[in-house]
């Protein structure tokens, strides 16, 4: 998000057959990602001091 805004950006293609671009619309299977996320998530909190590693979840 950018001064209000949101950017969306689309890498590869939405369909194998297709060779589509990815839109917004497009739906991704989110798979082992989300782990990747979650850890970034938690990361950036310890880093700002909103949490640390030894809180209790």
């Amino acid at each position: 998000m950018r001064e209000g805004e949101y950017a969306l950006f689309g890498f590869g293609e939405a369909g194998i057959v297709s060779g589509r671009e990815p839109d917004g619309d497009t739906q991704i299977r989110v798979g082992s990602i989300s782990k990747t996320f979650t850890g970034f998530a938690l990361a950036l909190t310890v880093a700002t001091g909103s949490t640390a590693l030894t809180d209790p979840v």
